[in-house]
């Protein structure tokens, strides 16, 4: 196909007059429009050809475009229009380059990368001026307000409608991606976050908290994610016939879970929800309102050790923009932001409800508590792993054993009556199992404590936890070392009750 043919059409999020058309087109070298739109075509389909869709929302997808790749062969299509005769200058090449994307730093791997939202035109346009609003004001408090802390957002480059009628690969391409157009879509590029939004965070922290690697969470979605933390009393959601309603209520109360299981072994930092709260009463004073910010668009940038670096609010396509309204009640601009029935939307607000479960409690006891389980599951853990091989089953007595408890185990929640003998009954079937495996006090006494921590986080709601912690509580020992263990045993458990 020859690149003289193509017609894309070009709005940007404001409308540029014509007086700044000049202004811009004199910076730049260029004689006319004509020549400038002759090269951001060709950007304009490198961008399409090149990006990776990582990620999706109701209105478009995510995509992540290597400005190192782009930059190759947005320079390889020049150069094949220049040898069918298309005289055009590079050094203008570069000029849109990185007037669009910014100066590519090759030292700098962020640097190496952009976000695109590729969707449907209808919302484009709205989003995009909401989200440079609040990129400014953010901006702009931050300065104001060195004292106080905010959440970023993502700054927005461009924003362009391109035309696909002269492309249908390009079409084809993106329609596979589900993104659902007609003739058009728009291309949003945006800053690139490093990290992962709330949703997916939890998830697989639960995943590495239980044990398992990063390499084998990698990539995995949610349905994997959940089938392997089902001793959780996560509920499963793929393949049913739930409604949309429905799923959204299991979806929340599943983060509900994985959020209180976290909040057990550590914190986030405590600014993280900080943050996220003066970013939206600053948003509330300029009478904008997110009215989506649930858990998918609470983006938790993390570094190279998944350590929370800074926490950013994503996606404004659903902000309502209220014109300066003096004098209303806070009910009363609620029902004009939320509507009557408050259904189509999320409360702003919402997304604090999860402060709860990471910073009611100082870091330092987080950790500590976090440390206390790692020591009491060591143990467990190991035989766990050790009797997933089925070759070693058939010849370690112990692992044997360990087979042989889960069955008992089973066997008494299916016909024992729920009551003070059943904890008696599972707790003589822990300590003699214990005794088998290590002898010495501490190891026996905390791996009876590990095999308790694993009975009522598979079987949730089978034992009460406040009758548990007071038979433990009942079960002292004249040694010390014990005793501390026990006693901190006790106090997770009437926490867990609790909540």
């Amino acid at each position: 196909m020859g690149f003289e043919d193509f017609s894309f059409e070009n709005k940007q999020p404001q409308k540029v007059e014509r007086e700044e058309e000049k202004k811009l087109d004199a910076r730049l070298g260029f004689e006319s429009m004509e020549q400038r739109e002759v090269i951001e075509n060709f950007l304009d389909h490198s961008i399409l050809s090149n990006y990776k869709k990582i990620d999706e929302g109701h209105n478009g997808i995510i995509g992540l475009v290597d400005l190192v790749d782009l930059q190759k062969e947005y320079l390889e299509l020049v150069e094949e229009a220049q040898i069918s005769g298309m005289n055009i200058d590079e050094e203008k090449l570069m000029n849109v380059f990185q007037e669009r994307f910014g100066a590519l730093l090759e030292t700098d791997d962020k640097m190496a990368a952009k976000m695109l939202k590729i969707f449907s035109v209808e919302k484009a346009n709205h989003e995009a001026a909401v989200q440079t609003k609040m990129y400014d004001l953010i901006e702009k408090a931050k300065t104001d307000n060195p004292e106080k802390k905010y959440a970023s957002t993502p700054k927005i480059y461009f924003n362009r409608s391109v035309d696909l009628r002269l492309h249908p690969e390009l079409k084809e391409k993106i329609n596979h991606d589900d993104v659902h157009i007609d003739e058009k879509v728009n291309v949003m590029s945006m800053d690139f976050l490093r990290g992962e939004n709330y949703d997916y965070y939890v998830h697989k922290e639960a995943l590495l908290a239980q044990g398992f690697s990063q390499e084998e969470c990698e990539g995995k979605g949610y349905e994997w994610m959940r089938a392997n933390l089902s001793s959780l009393g996560l509920v499963g959601m793929e393949g049913t016939n739930f409604g949309a309603d429905d799923l959204k209520h299991l979806n929340r109360s599943n983060l509900e879970a994985l959020s209180k299981f976290l909040g057990q072994r550590k914190a986030l930092p405590e600014e993280v929800f900080e943050k996220v709260r003066n970013t939206l009463d600053l948003a509330h004073e300029n009478n904008i309102f997110h009215r989506d910010l649930h858990e998918r668009n609470l983006f938790l940038q993390l570094d190279e050790n998944r350590e929370i670096v800074d926490v950013s609010i994503i996606d404004w396509g659903e902000a309502k923009v209220l014109p300066e309204i003096s004098g209303l009640k806070e009910t009363e601009k609620k029902q004009l932001v939320y509507g009557e029935q408050k259904k189509d939307f999320v409360l702003d607000d919402y997304i604090l409800k999860y402060e709860q479960f990471f910073v009611s409690k100082s870091a330092a006891e987080q950790k500590e508590k976090a440390e206390f389980m790692e020591e009491i599951s060591r143990s467990l853990r190991i035989i766990k792993e050790r009797a997933s091989n089925p070759d070693e089953m058939k010849t370690n007595k112990k692992l044997q054993a360990y087979q042989e408890l889960l069955e008992e185990v089973e066997y008494l929640v299916e016909n024992e009556v729920m009551d003070k003998n059943f904890i008696k009954n599972l707790d003589r079937n822990f300590d003699n199992f214990s005794a088998l495996v290590v002898p010495e006090d501490l190891e026996k006494f905390r791996l009876k404590l590990s095999l308790w921590l694993d009975f009522v986080e598979s079987h949730e709601g089978v034992v009460d936890k406040e009758k548990l912690g007071t038979y433990l509580e009942g079960n002292k020992s004249a040694k010390l070392y014990i005793e501390n263990d026990r006693e901190r045993f006790v106090k997770y458990l009437k926490e867990k009750a609790e909540q």
